[in-house]
């Protein structure tokens, strides 16, 4: 069954070459599909990959995080998990399947409850402009309410539902900005103090801990681990949770 499925993968990969055509990525997923239901989850996560990163849905990275899960791959299933949240912030199973997962290999636990979910139903830019035009609104209303008597009352609804909207647009920024852990740690590795693996290594850094990824030098990233310790790790084992390029 498993080489059915490396078959189908080189297929996939010839078909491309060939015709010079993207295979559907439902096509892809149905594959990757199979093969996970036969336990050729090396199989079912290459056929995932073969699908572009930004056409890779909230189904397609919970799926590879499962998949990833019964290889016993902690940081990589965290990783997609992670990703998964940020296409669908308001998906309650995941963020709990998540918080178990963490808590039950002793990893920090970011709360992922209501606030989380406020913060991230839109990105910075939207809550950004958002702000901006609460605060016109609200500049406006106060104008009006100054110099037109007759609209007084309608000109103190809208202030206050501006100032209610901006305060809630300046709680969502503040939640988002609280939880920026862009990476996470795919494979334990040795942390270093300098950006150099010659050195005398810091501490272990375990798979599955997030951490802020502050800088880059050469093979290596400055990271911020949850202790608020700042060490170097080699890129290879730390992963940005953005589903960006």
């Amino acid at each position: 069954m498993r080489l059915f499925f490396t078959c189908a993968l080189l297929c996939v990969a010839a078909l491309r070459q060939l015709n010079g055509k993207d295979v559907s990525d439902a096509d892809l997923f149905c594959l990757a599909n199979a093969a996970y239901e036969a336990n050729d989850y090396a199989g079912a996560i290459c056929l995932y990959n073969q699908i572009p990163p930004l056409r890779q849905s909230e189904e397609v990275y919970i799926n590879k995080a499962l998949a990833e899960a019964a290889m016993g791959h902690l940081g990589p299933c965290i990783l997609n998990l992670r990703r998964a949240l940020i296409l669908h912030p308001c998906n309650f199973s995941t963020i709990n399947g998540l918080e178990i997962l963490l808590k039950n290999y002793n990893l920090p636990v970011q709360k992922y409850g209501p606030c989380y979910v406020i913060g991230h139903l839109f990105s910075p830019k939207i809550w950004i402009l958002l702000l901006i035009g609460t605060l016109w609104l609200g500049l406006f209303s106060l104008t009006f309410h100054i110099t037109v008597t007759p609209l007084r009352k309608h000109c103190q609804i809208s202030f206050a539902v501006a100032i209610a909207i901006g305060f809630f647009a300046i709680f969502a920024l503040t939640t988002y900005a609280a939880s920026t852990d862009d990476g996470i740690i795919i494979a334990s590795t040795l942390a270093y103090d300098i950006p150099s693996m010659n050195g005398k290594p810091m501490c272990m850094v375990r798979e599955g801990t997030p951490v802020d990824i502050k800088d880059q030098r050469n093979e290596l990233f400055l990271v911020e681990l949850p202790t608020k310790q700042k060490v170097y790790v080699p890129r290879s084992t730390c992963s940005h949770v953005s589903v960006l390029p």
